[in-house]
């Protein structure tokens, strides 16, 4: 039978981790450059690699330059492909895709917690990379 933790087990678990100093110090001297993955502007509302790149899609079916029918045959593909077939379709059909509004989340609880977490990088450091990001 496994062990069973305690409660004065879990109060040794700090709710933050400590920061090492060199961090700490990257930090002030602006030389650190945080890298953080899709999962925190999905945390802020944004959405995923493939729902973006069928929102870019959908833009298409909407300007009925793509049908229904196409539309659904193209959403089993990578997100990659789907997106290198929205740029190919905007050039074609002389479209702009507005990406930066497949972005926005009209959820509000979802804003407010990215522009926390933002607010939150920016104390941090200057300059961040992030693999999917909503800003404003």
């Amino acid at each position: 039978m496994g062990a069973v933790l305690g409660d004065d087990v879990a109060d040794d678990i700090p709710l933050l981790p400590l920061i090492p100093d060199y961090l700490r110090l990257a930090s002030r001297q602006g030389t650190l450059v945080p890298f953080v993955g899709a999962g925190l502007s999905q945390l802020a509302g944004c959405p995923g690699w493939d729902a973006f790149a069928d929102g870019a899609l959908r833009y298409f079916v909407e300007q009925r330059a793509l049908k229904h029918g196409e539309f659904e045959q193209l959403k089993t593909l990578p997100a990659r492909v789907k997106l290198s077939i929205a740029k190919g379709l905007e050039q074609k059909h002389r479209l702009r895709i507005d990406f930066a509004s497949l972005l926005r989340t009209a959820n509000p609880t979802a804003r407010k917690t990215g522009q926390r977490v933002y607010d939150a990088l920016s104390r941090l450091a200057s300059t961040f990379v992030t693999t999917n990001s909503m800003i404003g």
